[in-house]
């Protein structure tokens, strides 16, 4: 894929900002004037970016790319996503195993432990408890993109389709906003998120947004 200098500029943006509004987020200044703008919170505006992003690039790279293999993306996502976070997830938590002097040291139901390994536990931790140390949602919510790439691909690649993908995620986003679903505010929304990164997907298209 030809490198592309306005992306390294939105990623180095984004990049920027998540740093400045988590910086904010703590900060015990009483003008904290990076973390909400007029119409919300700057994280919003920055993780929907992000998720652009990687609709963009992912469907730049995979769009057309024939054939398409599900176990090799599969496999590239998992390896470019979860290595490091398994490996950073097991660090803190036998901390907190020779801390506590037992493996299962919460008062949840064991199979829980299994959702970390899946990269999910920060997601679901805004419903019910679970091992969730590291990863925060973004990780989870992003995880769920992947899977939901090869679908989308297909619906985006085929121009009497990709419309009614958009017009059913933008419906759904409109149900969100008034109805709660998973206990997560719209903007971390699965739906939310999906939107965005299907809205970066159709920017990449070689035949035009429309």
């Amino acid at each position: 894929m030809k490198r592309e200098k306005g992306l390294d500029f939105a990623r180095a943006l984004a990049a920027l900002g998540i740093l400045v509004y988590h910086f904010y987020c703590h900060s015990s200044s009483a003008h904290k004037l990076f973390l909400n703008h007029a119409n919300g919170g700057w994280g919003t505006a920055i993780n929907y970016l992000f998720f652009a992003l990687s609709g963009y690039l992912l469907h730049k790279k995979y769009g057309k790319q024939k054939p398409f293999s599900l176990t090799a993306f599969y496999y590239r996502r998992w390896k470019a996503t979860m290595p490091a976070y398994i490996a950073v997830f097991l660090f803190a938590y036998f901390l907190n195993v020779a801390k506590e002097g037992t493996l299962f040291y919460l008062d949840i139901p064991k199979w829980r432990l299994a959702l970390s390994f899946v990269g999910l536990d920060g997601y679901v931790s805004w419903v019910t408890p679970t091992y969730f140390i590291t990863g925060e949602w973004f990780l989870g919510a992003i995880l769920v993109a992947y899977a939901a790439y090869p679908l989308l691909r297909y619906l985006a690649n085929h121009k009497r389709l990709r419309y009614f993908a958009l017009a059913g995620l933008l419906a759904l986003y409109g149900c969100i906003l008034y109805v709660p679903f998973y206990g997560l505010p719209a903007s971390t929304n699965p739906i939310t998120c999906l939107l965005c990164f299907y809205l970066g997907m159709l920017g990449a298209e070689q035949d035009g947004f429309f």
